[in-house]
C-alpha cells in the first residue's frame, strides 16, 4: 500500500467516520439536554398552575400527573445521557479526527518530525496507527464500563 492509498483508505476513512459519529453524538446530546431543560422549566410553572385540591377538581389530578411525568422524563433522559456519554464521546471523537487531520497535514507538507525522517511514510503510519490504537483502547474501556450497567438495567 502506498501513501496515497493509505491516506484515502485508512486516514480519510477514519476521519470521516469519526466526524460523522461526533456530529451524531453532538445532535443526540443537544436534543437530550434541550428536552431536559424544557421539562425542568415546565415543572415549577405547572406546580404554580395547580388549582386547589378542594372539591376534587379534575385539573388538580391532570397537573399532578403531568408534573410527575415530567420528572420521570428528566430522570430517564439523564440516565440515557449518563449511560451513553454523548457529550464525552462527541468531544473525544472530534479530538481524534483533528489529530488525524493534523498528522496527515504534517506528513503531506513534510513538516515537523516528517521533515527529517528517513522514511516519512512509515513514521506517519506508525503515528496514525498509535492514535487509532489509543482511541480503540478508550472505546474498549467505555464498553467494559457500560456493559455491566446495560446488563443490570440500572443507570
Amino acid at each position: 500500500m502506498n501513501d496515497k492509498e493509505y491516506m484515502v483508505e485508512r486516514v480519510d476513512d477514519q476521519i470521516n467516520w469519526l466526524e460523522g459519529k461526533a456530529a451524531s453524538f453532538k445532535r443526540k446530546f443537544m436534543r437530550i439536554r434541550t428536552l431536559e431543560l424544557v421539562c425542568s422549566a415546565l415543572i415549577p410553572f405547572l406546580v404554580a398552575m395547580i388549582p386547589g385540591a378542594e372539591g376534587g377538581n379534575g385539573w388538580f389530578f391532570l397537573f399532578k400527573w403531568v408534573t410527575g411525568g415530567l420528572g420521570v422524563v428528566i430522570t430517564i433522559l439523564a440516565g440515557i445521557q449518563t449511560l451513553n456519554k454523548y457529550q464525552e464521546l462527541w468531544s473525544q471523537y472530534r479530538a481524534v479526527a483533528e489529530s488525524l487531520k493534523s498528522e496527515k497535514l504534517m506528513y503531506l507538507t513534510r513538516a515537523g518530525q516528517y521533515s527529517s525522517a528517513a522514511d516519512a511514510f512509515q513514521l506517519c503510519v506508525s503515528n496514525v496507527e498509535a492514535i487509532l490504537s489509543r482511541e480503540y483502547e478508550k472505546w474498549q474501556r467505555h464498553i467494559e464500563k457500560i456493559a455491566p450497567v446495560a446488563k443490570s438495567g440500572t443507570v
